[in-house]
């Protein structure tokens, strides 16, 4: 998290979004003590906004996403973009390109969720190393969003991560469609995505337990719009809750966190056991979307926009951003969120 709140500060997200929630779902004394010593010392401008769970909810620190599904209600204002984001995202793209996607979520209604084209995540890897982004010679993902491979295995992961060591991410939205859609409703993990406020309030912000599922298989073959990837913006999760002990124990959490904060830091490869990894391939559909426009700057009415709007939209839009956490390890969530629509014009 704190890596996070550093990427989006130092890129200027902060320009963009105007308010950032965090959702205490944990039970862990220093998560809640952490975020409240942030919200005091850390927030000067009052960014941030500390949102307990509802009332009622029952968190299990061993299965969070079972009550983080309990706080989509307080995303689902209408004229809001919603960007849902996993705590362990570890690197993220340029602000214009955060605002490229922001615009093609909300110029393109018919898909249901859309996703950034996250680094470490199943469906993505298996992507990638189709189209020669990832290397597969210690495996090969299928188009499965729990392939043993693409989320249960560490050392996977760490071989992952070792090659974005000295690498920008610009091959990882070159070589790839700007747009992937989802169209036969396969689950995505939700590692970055984005959502209308007022397709949440269609269902009043109800989302099952199994909240992945839900979101982009269940509801959105029940509207019939289906989900989709937007290639151009790229970001990195660290890990998912069973790569968790492996990766604690490679250093690229600290290497991240210098390269953060500005500090020097150098981590090489390491040597790798391949025994029983998977290599079968599943060929599956990509259909490629046209190009759309981009966007590179908002405007709002507050006086402390300093940016100027250079597209027209019928209807104005807030943007939100959610971080949230997948592993199973008891950690506070977060969302960032504009709570006054006048403020941010999408």
């Amino acid at each position: 998290m704190e890596i996070l709140l550093q990427l989006l500060t130092s890129k200027h997200y902060n320009t963009v979004v105007d308010r950032v929630q965090f959702w205490m779902n944990t039970l862990d004394e220093a998560d809640l003590a952490w975020m409240h010593d942030y919200k005091t010392s850390e927030d000067p401008n009052d960014w941030v906004e500390l949102i307990r769970p509802p009332k009622g909810t029952v968190i299990n620190p061993g299965i969070l996403w079972h009550s983080v599904c309990k706080f989509y209600r307080y995303a689902r204002d209408a004229d809001t973009v919603y960007v849902k984001v996993d705590d362990d995202i570890c690197a993220i793209d340029t602000l214009e390109r955060f605002v490229a996607f922001l615009d093609f979520r909300i110029d393109n209604e018919k898909y249901f969720l859309v996703s950034a084209n996250v680094l470490n995540n199943a469906i993505l890897t298996h992507y990638h190393q189709r189209f020669g982004n990832f290397k597969t010679d210690r495996g090969i993902v299928r188009h499965d969003s729990h392939d043993r491979l693409g989320l249960w295995d560490g050392q996977f992961a760490e071989y992952t991560h070792e090659q974005l060591l000295d690498d920008e991410l610009d091959r990882f939205r070159v070589n790839f469609p700007r747009c992937v859609i989802l169209q036969d409703y396969e689950r995505i993990c939700i590692n970055w995505v984005a959502w209308n406020g007022e397709d949440m309030a269609l269902f009043a912000g109800d989302v099952a337990k199994e909240d992945e599922l839900d979101l982009t298989v269940q509801k959105p073959s029940a509207l019939g719009r289906p989900c989709a990837i937007f290639g151009n913006f790229v970001v990195v999760h660290f890990s998912f809750g069973p790569q968790n002990k492996h990766m604690a124990r490679t250093g690229y959490l600290e290497m991240y966190r210098c390269k953060a904060f500005g500090l020097p830091h150098k981590l090489g490869p390491r040597n790798w056991d391949t025994a029983d990894i998977s290599t079968k391939a599943v060929e599956s559909t990509i259909v490629p979307e046209e190009p759309i426009r981009f966007l590179a700057t908002h405007a709002g009415n507050d006086a402390n926009w300093r940016s100027k709007k250079t597209s027209v939209r019928s209807a104005p839009k807030s943007s939100l951003i959610i971080i949230t956490r997948d592993t199973l390890t008891p950690v506070g969530d977060i969302v960032l969120t504009t709570p006054k629509p006048s403020v941010l014009v999408l």
